[in-house]
């Protein structure tokens, strides 16, 4: 399991982090809610829409699902692939941000070279 560090960005959006500090990619609010993804080279990667129920269905740029999150019983969020599988969980951090724990084929990525995003986004 792999671990991806979120902290909040600039206008609202998100910096992804690997465990060794390095950054992976960010994200930023979408015009219509949910988000839009980046690697670390600014290329878009993907996007998310706001789950009726909280929590987000991932796309990639084609517009294909790649997996959704669901609010954790304590905080957080716990993450699925497009075939329903739990591929992960997030916890709070102690001052802002998330820290994702990710399994090695979230939506086909391999964290933590990636964003915590699909790689084919």
């Amino acid at each position: 399991m792999s671990k991806i560090n979120s902290v909040p960005g600039l206008f609202g959006g998100e910096d992804f982090y690997d465990e060794d500090g390095n950054q992976v990619g960010y994200s930023v609010p979408g015009v219509f809610g949910g988000r839009t993804f980046y690697d670390e080279h600014g290329n878009r990667t993907g996007y998310s829409v706001d789950s009726l129920f909280g929590g987000e269905n991932y796309y990639d740029n084609s517009g294909e699902r790649q997996g959704y999150s669901v609010p954790g019983v304590f905080g957080g969020n716990t993450y699925y692939d497009e075939s329903g599988t739990n591929v992960g969980y997030s916890t709070q951090g102690i001052i802002a941000g998330e820290h994702m724990h990710l399994n090695d084929d979230l939506f086909g990525m391999d964290p933590p070279e990636d964003s915590g995003v699909p790689d084919d986004w």
